[in-house]
């Protein structure tokens, strides 16, 4: 079965089988100042976080959760109108960082929010200031998301933990965008983000997406294992209720299964990345010696 294609414009369609995402002008400077607004009238002061980071998970009040996501929601109608194949947010958050070796996200993938062997997730990423080198830019493997299949979710390793520093090193791609423009990006999909080093806060939209008749999945590991699964089926208001880092004890899972949740070999992977991004030249064996050396 072909899974549904994401955008609407061919030549966007083709952008994305190309380098495995998309960077489209979306919110205007009027609509930019609306949504910053919008986090600081919202959210816990940045400033004071111990951490550096913090994303509308740490709102306490379910109501004004629910008033952040429903007005960036609307913010975005635009892009899910005239852009996207018919794909509908399901859970919106403001991303906020500041300076500190606290302030960045370790190489990883997001969470799977569908069942992937029938249709894809996106990651809408919509940064409020122009992104540099010193405010956290995006880096991303591109095309990552077909090189291998894997459950994300609640206390579910990578399976490329073993490999990342590799990774970062070789397969990388740092992305700019400029305040108000979407990054959309497959949720399977490897990337990070560093530390910041600027003394601006730097916030961001994030908005989880998937086709609109899709029920929402998650997953976590059953029990104590590292080879099993819970998935569950939820809503909307589930995953505003339900911080994303806590495991899920409340409601009854729909199925528990085996996950080969074995790391990666490198090898493997490098003839994954050359394999479908043919644009990119593969190293000759003199250059990869005298890197080596």
């Amino acid at each position: 079965m072909s899974k549904k294609i994401i955008f609407k414009d061919q030549s966007l369609q083709e952008l994305y089988l190309q380098q495995g995402y998309v960077v489209l002008p979306i919110l205007s400077k009027e609509k930019i100042e609306e949504m910053l607004d919008l986090h600081q009238s919202t959210h816990p002061s940045i400033e004071d976080l111990p951490n550096c980071y913090n994303t509308s998970d740490h709102v306490p009040s379910l109501e004004t959760k629910r008033k952040v996501k429903n007005e960036i929601s609307k913010a975005l109608e635009p892009l899910f109108n005239n852009y996207l194949n018919g794909f509908k947010p399901i859970y919106v958050n403001f991303i906020g960082k500041k300076k500190g070796e606290k302030s960045n996200r370790d190489l990883h993938q997001d969470y799977s929010f569908c069942n992937e062997l029938e249709c894809d997730g996106y990651n809408i990423w919509i940064p409020l200031q122009d992104i540099t080198e010193h405010n956290s830019y995006f880096s991303i493997v591109r095309n990552s998301y077909r090189f291998f299949h894997s459950f994300r979710g609640r206390q579910i390793h990578h399976r490329f933990e073993d490999i990342s520093d590799k990774i970062m090193e070789k397969f990388c791609t740092n992305i700019y965008p400029k305040a108000g423009h979407a990054l959309i990006y497959n949720t399977a999909s490897i990337h990070f983000t560093p530390n910041s080093t600027s003394n601006d806060i730097r916030i961001a939209i994030s908005a989880m997406t998937i086709p609109e008749e899709a029920n929402i999945n998650l997953y976590q590991t059953w029990k104590d294992t590292t080879d099993q699964l819970e998935r569950f089926e939820v809503d909307d208001e589930f995953l505003l209720e339900y911080p994303a880092w806590k495991k899920i004890e409340d409601i009854e899972s729909k199925e528990i299964f085996s996950y080969d949740n074995s790391q990666l070999d490198w090898k493997a992977f490098e003839n994954a990345y050359y394999l479908y991004n043919t644009d990119v030249k593969r190293p000759s064996f003199w250059k990869k010696l005298l890197r080596m050396e």
